[in-house]
């Protein structure tokens, strides 16, 4: 299902949903930024693969993009892993918090 911190520190983004050309509200996208060999990275997806979740998955060090993404939202730091979703960003997040969050926006997910 899936494509591709220290403690639930949350940072503003974009809208929570974007809205199309066509006027229509579409679902935000779950992003993990994430890299090789990140033990809290693999418990993090593991949770969310047993959820149902599907996210897109966003490697930290072949991703300058992404890399930057998460430096902006780390202080600096390349911590991962970093999610994102609409406007909310966590640092470090457990995959409670991620279904969570889910389904407050409307997104279907198992309980973890």
């Amino acid at each position: 299902m899936l494509k591709g911190m220290d403690g639930d520190r949350v940072a503003e983004r974009t809208s929570a949903a974007g809205t199309t050309a066509a006027g229509t509200t579409e679902e935000p996208t779950l992003t993990v930024y994430w890299r090789p060999g990140c033990f809290f990275c693999g418990r993090l997806l593991r949770g969310l693969e047993r959820a149902g979740v599907t996210a897109e998955l966003r490697n930290i060090w072949a991703d300058d993009a992404a890399r930057d993404f998460v430096r902006r939202h780390n202080r600096g730091n390349e911590t991962v892993p970093t999610v994102a979703l609409g406007a909310m960003v966590w640092t470090n997040p457990d995959a409670q918090t991620v279904t969570r969050a889910l389904r407050a926006v409307g997104i279907g997910a198992r309980g973890v």
